[in-house]
């Protein structure tokens, strides 16, 4: 493993971790309620629960990335896999913005590009890290 880019491992880590936190009070902070009030019931709930597993699931590859940063720092072996998985992820998160852009207000520019900046700068520092559990010392 090279050292000097492990930060890709702590970068990914964190942002995925934040976003997953974030995610879990997006639907408060958003407002979801008023608008999805209108839709059946079971659709709403699917909205919320994909929202929450969603979630949970990039917390939880956030904090396994933060484990196999920590395991790679100590000289044990770190599964890449979960590290390739949470790349991907942000590239594939990146790709369907671009094709599919986020319907937002037309003085929202900067946070759709904001929102892509976050994917590419994320998946990048997946693939730095990805790069350093795979290159020798």
């Amino acid at each position: 493993m090279h050292p000097a880019r492990t930060w890709g491992l702590v970068l990914g880590g964190l942002n995925s971790s934040a976003m997953g936190a974030y995610h879990f009070i997006l639907p408060y902070a958003w407002g979801w309620g008023t608008p999805l009030s209108t839709l059946p019931p079971a659709v709403r709930w699917g909205s919320y629960a994909t929202n929450f597993f969603m979630s949970y699931l990039m917390l939880a590859g956030g904090v396994l990335t933060l484990v196999a940063w920590r395991r790679s720092r100590a000289g044990q072996p770190a599964d890449p896999g979960i590290v390739a998985v949470m790349g991907g992820f942000w590239i594939v998160n990146a790709v369907y913005q671009v094709i599919v852009p986020m319907p937002l207000p037309s003085g929202w520019l900067a946070l759709r590009l904001a929102l892509l900046g976050f994917a590419l700068v994320t998946g990048g520092a997946y693939w730095v890290g990805l790069r350093a559990l795979r290159s020798p010392a």
